[in-house]
């Protein structure tokens, strides 16, 4: 039983005893029932025998032995009663008492987000809901007790526990989430990130869905799993899968495909109220939605145009027909409507290679509001994309420079960003929506 850490090993093994620490009587361990809970740490440390400290009276002048002195509750009680006050701040006072009472969030956090099915596996060194639990003990530790005293009762209590409503389009988690749950303490634990067992990316809300709704679990693959059905989570600024770089000689075909022939001509654009401007573009921000909106022609030759870069996109043509079908008349298309035809069509390939069959954005991420809003959709990866489609999502401006855009889930049915994008690209754009 070489190279075993053995304060390792107690402390796991205190740490599962119901007091925190193994019982020693006449300087030997008898308790059987806590030998059988060693037994078990050891098996999954793939130790097959008990240590000798076991069948002894320990040396507890020895390292692997030093943890079997606990610290008891009247030391904790003595440390505290030295601390001296008198020159503490009201402020300091009180972030030591939300730091000690913060402590006790961590086993039941814990202990949920076990039976959620968050994964742990000492033999592979990892603990999936102990490190979820540790971060959020710090993040609740600045808010009031009695705050999240509620959540801690809500997620051991089954009976007040609700399920998530899948109605697709926008909602929020306020209207859904009962009441009694403090809103901080909710917007404190979505902002979660971490990694799971696999390194994969742990996104902002997936843990507080998982505590908060009873129907929402953690499966072991993808993000979570919502009435058995593999469920996808976003957050705002989220791709939908990996960058695809866009060659730098398909630049000049792409802007052709659109209409313009050299990136120092003066396109002109009409806004709605009959004006119009000619200004030169910047080739690496052309908005292709927008070209696109404008090509010469009827609706058809806007179609084919969008379809053509989309194919150029490296999207599969099946994804492509399947994203052009979620406008139905192209004659009065906008390039609000062409941009989220770009980035569904994206969606559309993504789903299908995730295999996942429900979606949610959600306005937690880099530029969320974290207002608990988000939109929802559920089945087929086209059936879902039309959802999308009909509540309006909005995406980041697809450009040449941007053939991947990001999802946008603040503000309700909007397109916000992508407005914003085109604003910072040329004020003429936004003149035009």
């Amino acid at each position: 039983m070489k190279n075993i850490n053995w304060d390792d090993i107690i402390a796991e093994w205190s740490y599962r005893l119901p007091k925190g620490f193994p019982t020693v009587k006449n300087g030997k361990f008898t308790v059987k029932s806590e030998l059988k809970v060693l037994q078990e740490v050891l098996t999954e440390n793939g130790i097959d025998e008990m240590p000798d400290f076991t069948k002894k009276a320990p040396n507890i002048t020895t390292p692997t032995t030093t943890l079997i002195e606990r610290i008891e509750k009247a030391d904790i009680i003595d440390l505290i009663k030295k601390i001296d006050t008198k020159d503490m701040s009201d402020v300091s006072i009180q972030k030591l008492y939300n730091r000690i009472k913060a402590y006790t969030v961590f086993k039941p956090l814990r202990a949920a987000l076990k039976a959620k099915g968050y994964s742990e596996d000492k033999k592979l060194g990892f603990d999936i809901p102990k490190q979820v639990s540790n971060v959020l003990q710090g993040f609740l530790e600045d808010l009031p007790p009695d705050s999240y005293n509620s959540f801690i009762n809500y997620i051991q209590d089954p009976k007040q526990q609700v399920s998530f409503p899948t109605e697709v389009g926008w909602g929020n988690f306020r209207d859904i989430i009962p009441e009694s749950l403090d809103s901080a303490v909710l917007s404190s634990i979505a902002l979660y990130t971490g990694q799971d067992e696999r390194k994969r990316g742990v996104g902002m809300a997936e843990v507080l869905m998982a505590l908060v709704f009873k129907n929402i679990s953690k499966p072991g693959k993808g993000d979570l799993e919502l009435d058995g059905g593999e469920f996808e989570v976003k957050g705002v600024g989220a791709i939908l899968g990996g960058l695809s770089a866009v060659p730098a000689g398909s630049v000049d075909k792409i802007l052709e495909q659109v209409g313009i022939t050299n990136a120092n001509t003066k396109p002109v654009f009409t806004n709605s109220q009959g004006q119009t401007s000619a200004k030169p573009f910047d080739k690496a921000k052309l908005s292709l939605a927008l070209a696109a909106s404008v090509v010469d022609g009827n609706g058809n030759a806007v179609k084919d145009a969008v379809r053509a870069l989309m194919l150029e996109s490296k999207l599969e043509a099946a994804d492509v027909d399947e994203a052009i079908k979620l406008i139905n008349d192209w004659n009065n298309a906008t390039a609000v409507d062409i941009n989220r035809v770009f980035g569904l069509g994206n969606f559309i390939r993504y789903a299908k290679k995730e295999k996942f069959t429900r979606f949610i954005a959600v306005d937690y991420g880099s530029g969320g509001k974290g207002e608990g809003k988000y939109v929802y959709a559920q089945g087929a990866p086209e059936a879902m994309a039309k959802q999308l489609m009909v509540a309006e999502v909005g995406f980041e401006g697809v450009s040449v420079s941007i053939m991947w855009p990001r999802i946008n889930a603040t503000g309700g049915p909007s397109t916000t960003l992508m407005e914003s994008e085109l604003e910072d690209e040329d004020s003429d754009y936004q003149d035009y929506l």
